[in-house]
């Protein structure tokens, strides 16, 4: 049994429809990716490494370079707090010193001691290393003085990384890279900053799975059917199927890429032409029958109740946008849930979640960062529904880390959306984390720009 797809429209007009505009830009990329990318699919032997058009994103262990990350909750640096984190694999101790964000190298220049063992800040702007009192500028990095060596000739000459460092909406942002950071707005969502959008933040989780496993499983085409079983769905009676993967020869039409608009660049997802399919049949063999398999959401339920079912949601918009944030619009209500996937290393992933909606009174603000925003959203998105992506993200790393997965993978067709993005990816990230630059020495350039 399968429902064919129109295009949706919302069933309360009061509800958004926030999908990306077209641009005939857009389109035609979303055409090109298609094809350059189509002959990777459907392949019984995988192709050579060297033959995947998106050799940039499998350089990308540790991440993407010279971007805004969120590095943590701004409760978890509260005023004189220290705290430490570890993004694209490179060690940071944020600070708040009497107002002032900081973020520093967390590693002594001298024999590398991590000042977060200890941290002291014993200035307004400086850290001091616990073991020998060499004191570093906060605010650029430079060795200030040596407490047990006054007059030491390294003052001013040598140093430790300092990164700028941005507070909105209740996250922390450091920019991880050398050159001059744009401002915060080219790698954000709009939507996050929006004045009236209020948030409900989860608890950051660390995902044992690289980045690109996570990211990729929040707009799999083909992902849906682990969310049969997830709570949510088995308590709300949500229209689960197998998959909502576009008609063969549509996928282009599925996605809308931005790629000349301020803002972060990526694409949005809005179902549009999907074959939802709740049952399907599996081929007897040696006489046996054939075995039709409905997906539990759809057990019980005839086609016009499924419809009828679908049809009431209003439209859900996945948007994905570089360097790592997912953006989901309109689930479980008209809400947005961001998950910003900041890769530690290369094995895990932090996450950071966050449930968004427009207020338009203090009093409803106060109430969803409280109680209404834990049972609308928390409860339902991240308790309930979101644990099964987790699952399956950790359930795919043994093969990418340990069995070669990069290079055995066989691709089917509804993941040419998948492949769509990592040929973007490599085409238009600005650069790659990798393990020389963790190592290589401090950039001098000014870090305070966009501090707040």
């Amino acid at each position: 049994m399968s429902i064919s797809v129109p295009e949706q429209a919302p069933a309360d007009e009061s509800v958004p429809v926030r999908r990306a505009t077209p641009t005939a830009a857009g389109a035609a990329m979303a055409n090109q990716l298609a094809e350059q990318t189509r002959d990777q699919v459907d392949r019984a032997e995988a192709p050579p490494r060297r033959a995947r058009p998106w050799q940039r994103y499998l350089e990308a262990d540790l991440g993407l370079r010279e971007y805004w990350y969120p590095a943590a909750l701004a409760s978890e640096l509260p005023e004189g707090g220290t705290h430490k984190v570890t993004m694209l694999g490179e060690e940071i101790l944020l600070v708040r010193k009497n107002g002032k964000l900081y973020a520093v190298e967390d590693r002594c220049a001298h024999r590398g001691t991590r000042f977060s063992e200890r941290p002291l800040v014993l200035s307004e702007d400086t850290i001091t290393c616990w073991y020998h009192t060499w004191t570093f500028d906060m605010e650029n990095g430079d060795l200030r003085c040596i407490l047990n060596e006054p007059d030491s000739a390294l003052a001013g000459r040598t140093g430790v990384r300092a990164y700028s460092i941005v507070e909105a909406k209740g996250l922390v942002f450091v920019y991880i890279g050398d050159r001059e950071p744009p401002p915060l707005e080219a790698d954000v969502p709009a939507s996050f900053l929006a004045a009236d959008t209020v948030m409900h933040y989860g608890e950051p989780t660390v995902i044992r799975a690289n980045w690109r496993l996570a990211l990729e499983n929040s707009f799999d085409p083909g992902h849906h059917f682990i969310h049969n079983w997830s709570p949510y769905v088995i308590e709300s009676g949500f229209p689960m199927t197998f998959g909502y993967v576009a008609k063969k020869g549509e996928e282009a039409g599925e996605v809308t890429y931005v790629v000349d608009a301020p803002g972060p660049k990526g694409f949005s997802r809005c179902t549009a032409t999907t074959e939802l399919i709740f049952s399907a049949v599996i081929p007897g063999r040696n006489g046996r029958p054939d075995t039709t398999y409905t997906a539990p959401a759809a057990v019980g339920k005839d086609r016009e109740e499924l419809i009828a079912s679908f049809l009431a949601m209003p439209p859900i918009e996945v948007g994905i946008w570089l360097p790592s944030c997912n953006e989901t619009v309109n689930f479980p209500s008209d809400m947005i849930t961001f998950d910003w996937l900041v890769p530690i290393d290369e094995n895990h992933t932090r996450s950071f979640m966050i449930g968004a909606k427009s207020c338009a009174t203090e009093e409803e603000a106060q109430a969803w960062q409280g109680e209404t925003g834990h049972a609308e959203w928390y409860v339902p998105t991240v308790e309930k529904f979101l644990i099964d992506d987790n699952k399956a993200r950790e359930s795919m790393q043994t093969f990418y880390e340990k069995e070669n997965g990069w290079d055995r993978e066989r691709l089917y067709r509804p993941d040419l959306e998948i492949t769509m993005f990592r040929k973007f990816f490599s085409e238009h990230a600005r650069d790659i984390q990798t393990p020389d630059k963790l190592v290589s020495p401090r950039s001098r350039r000014n870090p305070t720009r966009g501090r707040s």
